[in-house]
């Protein structure tokens, strides 16, 4: 029987938090290719303590891009709701274009599927008709 799992304590939700906003800072200057290495130092933690949080580059992606998705998604819900379709189509494409011109891993992240995200992915993709 599975072990249900423990609350983390106060030192790892820390330690998770300064990975993860180490990694948007490092991903929007490199891209998701740049080093965990650099990650890990910069958010004050070791190599394995950024493994142990996210034991794939994939995961640590999801986890410092979901916030930029879930922007992108609030800007096309706006752009379909909008009366007007061209000012609808041409303000989604002003918001993205800003939105990866501030970052380059929204460029990476916006042209890559993650396999194991689909959790958060199912949150953005539509189901098949019928």
């Amino acid at each position: 029987m599975a072990r249900a799992s423990r609350p983390l304590r106060v030192d790892a939700i820390r330690n998770r938090d300064a990975i993860v906003e180490s990694a948007r800072q490092v991903f929007a200057e490199s891209g998701t290719d740049a080093a965990l290495e650099e990650i890990a130092r910069r958010g004050n933690v070791g190599i394995a303590t950024l493994y142990r949080r996210f034991p794939t580059r994939e995961d640590l992606v999801a986890a410092a891009f979901e916030p930029r998705l879930r922007a992108y998604e609030a800007a096309a819900k706006a752009a379909t709701a909008s009366a007007d379709p061209w000012e609808g189509f041409s303000g989604f494409v002003h918001t993205a274009c800003s939105m990866q011109a501030a970052d380059a891993g929204c460029a990476d992240v916006l042209s890559l599927t993650f396999p194991t995200t689909a959790e958060l992915d199912g949150g953005f993709v539509p189901p098949p008709p019928g």
